[in-house]
Parts: C-alpha cells; sequence; structure tokens
C-alpha cells in the first residue's frame, strides 16, 4: 500500500497508483480519525476541473483507528479526486487542495 502525505494527513492506496477501471483500497487517518470521528466518509468525483459521479462513501474503521474502503474506479475518466467528511459535517480537504491522481 503506497502512503500519500498530505499538508498534515494521510492516506494509503492499493494499488500504489489508481488505474480506471480497477478496485481501489483506500486508508485514511487524517485530521477527522485523529479528531474522534464517529464516522469518516470519502467524498469521491472524477475528472479536471469540475468534479464529475460524485459520491460520499462510507469508510469502516480498523482497530487501528484508521478508516478503509474499497471502490471500483471508472473506465471513463482521467483523474481520481478525494477528501473527507466526517458524520458531523466537518471535512478534511488537504488543505484546500483535495488529493488528486491523474489515472492511467
Amino acid at each position: 500500500m503506497a502512503n500519500v502525505v498530505g499538508m498534515q494527513q494521510h492516506i494509503e492506496l492499493a494499488p500504489r497508483e489508481p488505474e480506471k477501471g480497477r478496485y481501489l483500497q483506500l486508508r485514511y487517518d487524517g485530521l477527522l480519525a485523529k479528531s474522534g470521528a464517529q464516522q469518516v466518509y470519502v467524498h469521491v468525483g472524477y475528472g479536471k476541473g469540475s468534479w464529475s459521479n460524485v459520491s460520499d462513501l462510507a469508510m469502516q474503521r480498523l482497530p487501528d483507528g484508521r478508516w478503509e474502503t474499497v471502490f471500483l474506479i471508472p473506465d471513463e475518466t482521467d483523474r481520481l479526486n478525494l477528501c473527507f467528511k466526517d458524520n458531523g459535517d466537518n471535512w478534511d480537504n488537504n488543505s484546500g487542495m483535495n488529493w488528486q491522481f491523474d489515472l492511467r
């Protein structure tokens, strides 16, 4: 699993480089996880510029306090965009930069 470090937050990806048409395992241990969130969601969108096919996916808490989910990346996109929110509508957007991954 690749560890991607944001300004103050961390995410882990498997596979290390997300690919179109493949499942992605995502783990999060950033600000919301460290703040004791009851539930964390990954806010996922695709494409460059305005996000398309946006969805919020519930993550599962792991025994070590990190949060995890697995989802399928569509074939018809060129970029994966991520940020996180909790059940209190608090957001972690990587200091306004979100997490962005160009897809192959």
